[in-house]
């Protein structure tokens, strides 16, 4: 199915920031459906560019932050990419959450060994016996 997936960044006044400056935030909207995150940036509002979509300037602080929303707008495509070869059904809030580190929950080695150890454990005496184990 073809989405279609647009990447905007805009400036958000919050509370906790003075009234010329704003933090960052990142759009991503497909099809219509729209999700937002903040990037963690505060910029100048002056200093914000919404045709560019970017900051202007050329101090290397703006450099700076140009090519980090550079980096997270590629990171974004990577993952619309891979859900499209997957051939996922694909929302402005799973690419945020896979973004964000909220998809799959990760499970720790130790804890799968232990998992696997319980399994086996109940299954002595169901089929399998001790003596097929041996301990360390």
């Amino acid at each position: 199915m073809a989405t279609l997936l647009n990447i905007l960044f805009f400036p958000k006044r919050g509370i906790s920031t003075p009234d010329e400056y704003a933090i960052l935030y990142t759009r991503i909207t497909i099809n219509g459906k729209r999700s937002e995150f903040s990037t963690g940036r505060k910029i100048e509002l002056k200093k914000w560019n919404s045709d560019s979509n970017q900051a202007r300037g050329n101090s290397s602080e703006i450099k700076t932050l140009n090519r980090y929303l550079d980096t997270v707008k590629a990171k974004l495509y990577d993952i619309h990419d891979k859900l499209l070869r997957e051939a996922k059904v694909i929302s402005a809030s799973d690419i945020k959450d896979l973004y964000l580190g909220k998809g799959e929950k990760q499970r720790m080695l130790l804890k799968v060994f232990q998992e696997h150890n319980d399994e086996i454990k109940n299954l002595i005496g169901k089929g399998l016996y001790q003596g097929h184990f041996t301990t360390l």
